[in-house]
């Protein structure tokens, strides 16, 4: 005997003029089910909502695409009740304008899905829910971006895991940081970062950053002294709460400096507590003259360097608080030198420590 059963395969039908392809069918007699194979082409995402319900629709509105998406979708469930549906909807655009909670991003290209099981068999929730972004090429704030794979789950209270490099020129990333205290020119770098943790309220125990930023050929020039930091050439690792430059090599005034240096508690940068982060220096070469290295030390840059228009929202955030620690936040330095010379005055073998604040540096 066959289950009563109504069976479609590939009906078009037209809501307000957007096209949807259905193929699956609804099952009666003891069984009472149904299954859905939708697809559609170039659909609004805003449109798009307003054939959701209400809840899916809050948890699809996480993001904001600005470009038309082909979207297939997959819906079964049963026919008297017990519980959603499951649902896993893939998409897919390109060249589109991307916002999200955390970044937005322009001239995104990536695919990925909705999905409201990722534990199978528990119930249908937005805690049980994730949305994959992938293969996302774009550009953020001019700067070319790529992951293979950005992870949000529990549409409640979202947490992301995402994966970024970046492939770019140091004048790009000049134009990307719009800060005050430096100027970045010549040269190119490489970005490969990892971030864990919410979107909202980030603090350094509820999120993870791990990343390396390689640098070479660059040039760094200090906004308030006009001192120049030339044939630039490092490795920055991004640990958690901590940044290591691992051996920054450059010339100042035409002689060679080696600088290393950690930051601590960087993870307040772009959480909501800004304080506590701190710097410390070493610094070595084979020449410090200290009329150069003072210029370098300088905090005096001025307020404003940029006629561009300023980046809003968290970014803005960071960028004001890294200032904010290169302008008044308290370096401590250690010095090896072989040489050292101040106006008239030359010594060698100069092992010292430095402290540097808003106001003046001091060697001891």
């Amino acid at each position: 005997i066959k289950t009563p059963a109504l069976l479609f395969d590939s009906m078009t039908i037209n809501i307000s003029k957007q096209p949807f392809v259905f193929k699956g069918g609804f099952h009666f007699g003891t069984q009472q089910t149904f299954d859905l194979d939708i697809t559609t082409k170039q659909i609004k995402l805003d449109f798009a909502k307003t054939l959701l319900t209400k809840k899916i629709a809050k948890s699809v509105g996480l993001a904001d695409v600005g470009a038309p998406l082909d979207v297939h979708t997959v819906i079964k469930g049963s026919l008297v009740g017990g519980g959603d549906p499951y649902i896993k909807a893939a998409f897919e655009t390109k060249k589109a304008a991307l916002k999200t909670p955390v970044m937005s991003f322009d001239s995104a290209s990536f695919n990925g899905y909705y999905l409201n099981e990722v534990v199978v068999g528990s119930e249908r929730t937005d805690e049980n829910s994730k949305v994959v972004v992938q293969d996302l090429d774009a550009k953020y704030m001019g700067l070319p971006i790529h992951s293979d794979d950005i992870l949000i789950i529990n549409l409640t209270h979202p947490h992301i895991s995402a994966d970024l490099q970046s492939k770019f020129s140091l004048y790009g990333l000049d134009e990307f940081l719009q800060t005050d205290a430096f100027t970045l020119s010549n040269g190119e770098g490489l970005l490969d970062l990892m971030y864990e943790g919410p979107i909202q309220n980030i603090t350094r125990e509820n999120a993870s950053i791990k990343g390396l930023i390689t640098l070479k050929n660059g040039t760094l020039t200090l906004s308030g002294s006009n001192a120049a930091l030339t044939n630039c050439a490092t490795k920055i690792k991004i640990d958690n709460s901590d940044i290591y430059l691992d051996t920054l090599t450059c010339s100042i005034a035409g002689h060679p400096i080696t600088i290393q240096a950690r930051a601590k508690n960087v993870v307040a940068l772009v959480g909501d507590n800004p304080n506590g982060v701190e710097l410390d220096l070493k610094v070595s070469a084979p020449i410090i003259n200290i009329n150069q290295l003072s210029s370098v030390v300088s905090r005096k840059f001025p307020v404003k360097k940029k006629k561009t228009k300023k980046h809003s929202g968290g970014l803005s955030k960071t960028i004001q608080r890294m200032e904010h620690l290169l302008s008044n936040g308290k370096m401590s330095i250690q010095v090896n030198a072989s040489k050292i010379k101040y106006k008239d005055f030359e010594a060698n073998n100069l092992k010292a420590y430095m402290t540097v604040d808003d106001v003046s540096w001091n060697l001891k």
